[in-house]
């Protein structure tokens, strides 16, 4: 961060400018420019304790240190680096999400989730199914009155 646009090793304000447009990227959060110019003079002037107009390593440490929270909320989401960038106008599709999260790799990498998720269905499902086969009449069948009672719907006989 420090030597990303210019090089000598001190953050400018249009490095903040550039910090926080990053950063409003990772977290998913939408400024317009006058609020980025602001924040950004704020947090410079916040920054620059020596007042000499550019930021050195110890000075944005200091401020670091003063607020434990920070370190955390500036850290980037490196998950979002491998993420293919979002075309503008183009719109969301959930089964191409499902898609890439059907994938044997993905499944692998979260399988304690996964494994999580199917118990818990495995044992709703088989609740859900005995709780049914409680209430199943053969003279007086009804389904729709076996499902309703299974899902908590019906409460009394």
């Amino acid at each position: 961060m420090f030597k990303k646009n210019i090089g000598d090793g001190y953050l400018e304000l249009e490095e903040i400018k550039a910090f926080i447009r990053n950063s409003m990227d990772d977290n998913k959060l939408y400024f317009t420019e006058e609020e980025i110019d602001k924040l950004s003079i704020v947090l410079f002037k916040n920054l620059d304790t020596g007042d000499s107009k550019s930021i050195d390593f110890n000075e944005f440490y200091n401020q670091l240190l003063t607020r434990p929270g920070l370190i955390e909320n500036l850290s980037i989401n490196v998950e979002s680096w491998f993420l293919p960038t979002p075309e503008k106008g183009k719109r969301f599709h959930l089964n191409k999400l499902v898609l890439q999260r059907m994938t044997l790799p993905h499944i692998l990498n979260n399988l304690v989730s996964v494994i999580f998720f199917l118990a818990f269905f495995v044992i709703n499902i088989v609740l859900f199914i005995t709780r049914a086969l409680e209430f199943y009449d053969p003279i007086n069948f009804n389904l729709y009155y076996m499902i309703a009672r299974a899902s908590g719907i019906i409460n009394s006989h």
